[in-house]
């Protein structure tokens, strides 16, 4: 983890949206890649779990905002979380502008005492778990916070992308998600040439 930390520290010191995507591709790439992502998520969210107006949102592995701030605009309230103190400062940088966001440092083994949410919303994080025993107490935490469960993951049955990352099935997740119920998914996802299958899930 202290490792997967450092890694997370240094790419929080890139500049633009590299900080969060692949140096594989140009900066326009990368921008235009997250932003069909951003309208590729809340379309997804739109026509499977309904208006976001009014709901309480937990997002995990925030990084740099670029979904916070898109989900603040139409919640009542975001929390957003990450492990990186220097992504969460470029985050509140992003969002200066919103009132409705409620910041924290942690990895998502350390939230305890949690209010409720609508919502857990969680975009390419836990490939960047490891550690089997920490994946697991994630996933109960996912739980135990929302009745809805939203992820978009980086999915194979290849190598990992690297050594920081562990990529793991669609059929994983839907096993290891219940008894939470897959109600809605996009296999056909796609990001910057890399397979991001969406997925939500109801208690």
């Amino acid at each position: 983890m202290n490792e997967i930390f450092r890694e997370w520290t240094r790419r929080a010191r890139r500049k633009g949206i590299t900080a969060v995507m692949s140096v594989r591709h140009s900066d326009e790439e990368n921008l235009s890649a997250s932003e069909k992502m951003k309208l590729d998520v809340l379309n997804f969210l739109g026509r499977n779990y309904g208006s976001l107006e009014g709901k309480r949102i937990l997002e995990l592995g925030c990084g740099i905002g670029r979904f916070t701030r898109e989900l603040a605009l139409r919640a009542s309230n975001v929390t957003a979380v990450d492990m990186t103190l220097g992504m969460l400062e470029r985050a509140k940088d992003y969002t200066a502008d919103i009132t409705n966001i409620t910041y924290i440092n942690s990895r998502i083994t350390d939230l305890d005492a949690l209010p409720e949410f609508d919502i857990v919303f969680e975009t390419i994080t836990l490939l960047h778990i490891l550690d089997e025993k920490e994946y697991r107490k994630s996933l109960e935490i996912m739980k135990s916070a929302a009745p809805y469960i939203f992820i978009c993951e980086h999915m194979a049955d290849s190598a990992p992308v690297s050594p920081y990352s562990k990529l793991r099935t669609f059929e994983q997740y839907e096993q290891d998600f219940k008894p939470f119920k897959l109600i809605a998914y996009d296999k056909n996802h796609y990001c910057a040439g890399d397979w991001f299958p969406m997925m939500l899930f109801k208690k």
